[in-house]
């Protein structure tokens, strides 16, 4: 018999989940600032292009997660990220990372005196690539239309002078490509195809701390819209959104068409090894960890990484405590025969089981002091084509 094992501890997981912040998401295990292996790698696209159209979709589609519990309806238009009262700030973002590529975005920038909509792709170190609109160009009322291009090293915002403006007409009233291109060389911002800024990784600064080092760690990619200029916000920030924000002339919507990303390090995660916070410290995982047990004849299947997501707490069925879904597809490629019989095992702290035979679907609760937590599993064998697969969903909840 072929057993696969996969062998997680889901309390650790659930441990490991840290405070939400306000706009909904939760702020990461940073790994220049804990201890190498600390924190779990990056679950990355283990394809070299991504495309989503939103004007297809009718839910948040599969690899997002929405923040702030924010509705976030699809239409002709695409996704509509609308600012209805104060303190909205609609995002979306991707549960996977990449490590350099190429982000192309439609969208339609939201309007209103101080309303930011935003494309970034951002790491778990703070290094940070953005574009950035305000819905009355920044104040700029001699523009035909006018952004901001940015970037930032390890969270260090220095001055604030790193910003880069360009003109694009119409961007309230007119789809618009924008693009990223990112390597380990240089950072080009595009505009409907056109070039509007490059920033070299050789004029970067690489000294620890300093206010101008080249973004480098694997990112997720982030949409939102918000008011830059809200009665509450400090002067200086109304005044670089362009005034403060009518709220009683709301709603502010910001349409997204769709996204394509063409994924220059393809992974199934990005692992850690360092402190040091640069591209040539990050590991890329290929596949599942598979150790095979040559007297048994078993196979435990670690996958590259669980990854903590915020998850509706209207929708996981758990109460109370810190949160979150994780979930793994797990391909295999064995020597198999028609006749092999393959099950799949999942094991918790050596002493609680789920057991399928193939192509079962399981679902398993379990309880301790810390956390509660439910887990789906399912596995598929095609005998034909030498092809296990493995899918585990894990909601859990951490006391």
């Amino acid at each position: 018999m072929h057993i696969l094992t996969v062998a997680l501890s889901a309390c650790l997981l659930a441990a490991t989940a840290s405070a939400q912040r306000a706009d909904g998401q939760f702020w990461p295990c940073n790994p220049i600032k804990n201890d190498t292996g600390a924190c779990p790698p990056d679950p990355g696209l283990p394809t070299s292009t991504y495309s989503v159209d939103f004007t297809k979709q009718t839910s948040i589609p599969t690899n997002w997660t929405i923040s702030n519990y924010a509705n976030i309806p699809f239409g002709p238009l695409g996704a509509e990220f609308t600012y209805a009262k104060r303190y909205d700030a609609p995002q979306l973002w991707t549960d996977f990372f990449i490590l350099f590529g190429k982000i192309t975005i439609e969208a339609r920038i939201a309007n209103g005196t101080g309303m930011i909509s935003s494309f970034v792709l951002i790491s778990d170190d703070f290094d940070e690539i953005d574009f950035e609109f305000s819905g009355n160009n920044f104040g700029d009322t001699a523009s035909r239309g006018k952004g901001q291009n940015n970037y930032f090293g390890k969270g260090i915002t220095g001055n604030y002078d790193r910003g880069g403006w360009f003109d694009v007409v119409d961007p309230q009233g007119t789809f618009h490509t924008y693009e990223i291109e990112w390597t380990e060389e240089r950072l080009v911002w595009r505009v409907d195809g056109v070039e509007v800024r490059r920033f070299l990784a050789r004029d970067a600064t690489t000294a620890k701390g300093s206010a101008y080092q080249f973004p480098q760690t694997p990112s997720k990619f982030q949409l939102g819209i918000w008011a830059g200029g809200d009665p509450g916000q400090n002067e200086g920030t109304k005044a670089w959104a362009g005034g403060e924000t009518n709220i009683s002339a709301a709603p502010y919507t910001m349409y997204v068409k769709n996204v394509k990303i063409e994924n220059y390090k393809p992974a199934w995660a990005y692992n850690w090894t360092d402190q040091s916070g640069t591209w040539q410290s990050i590991q890329l995982l290929k596949q599942p960890v598979v150790e095979e047990d040559a007297d048994e004849g078993n196979s435990t299947i670690t996958p590259p990484s669980m990854e903590m997501n915020s998850t509706d707490p209207e929708n996981d069925g758990l109460e109370g405590g810190i949160g979150g879904s994780s979930s793994a597809t797990l391909p295999l490629t064995s020597s198999l025969s028609s006749s092999t019989s393959t099950d799949f095992h999942y094991l918790h702290d050596d002493q609680t089981e789920l057991f399928l035979k193939h192509d079962e679907v399981g679902v398993f609760d379990h309880e301790t002091d810390r956390c509660f937590f439910k887990l789906k599993a399912s596995l598929f064998i095609d005998a034909q084509d030498q092809q296990y697969q493995a899918t585990v969903k894990l909601n859990h909840k951490a006391f």
